[in-house]
């Protein structure tokens, strides 16, 4: 992986890495993985979706449910059989 270049401006590492910190935090205390609703969509522009609430996108369900909400666990969640 390409390290953070501060002559050249790039973060895109840095951001992804970020990304993948805060995805993994939020799959411990809430896994969208784990839930039955949970979907992995084709569309590589919003590879997560949640059949339940009807929408797809970057980030995980519960962490644009959290953006948007505000709340702490989401209310949809079912355990996956």
């Amino acid at each position: 992986m390409a390290e953070f270049n501060p002559e050249l401006g790039d973060n895109r590492s840095l951001n992804s890495t970020l990304e993948r910190n805060i995805v993994k935090k939020v799959a411990k205390k809430n896994s969208c993985y784990k839930c039955r609703y949970y979907e992995v969509t084709w569309d590589e522009a919003a590879p997560h979706g949640c059949n339940y609430f009807n929408f797809k996108g970057k980030y995980l369900p519960s962490l644009q449910l959290k953006k948007i909400t505000g709340a702490k666990v989401c209310i949809a969640f079912e355990l996956r059989v």
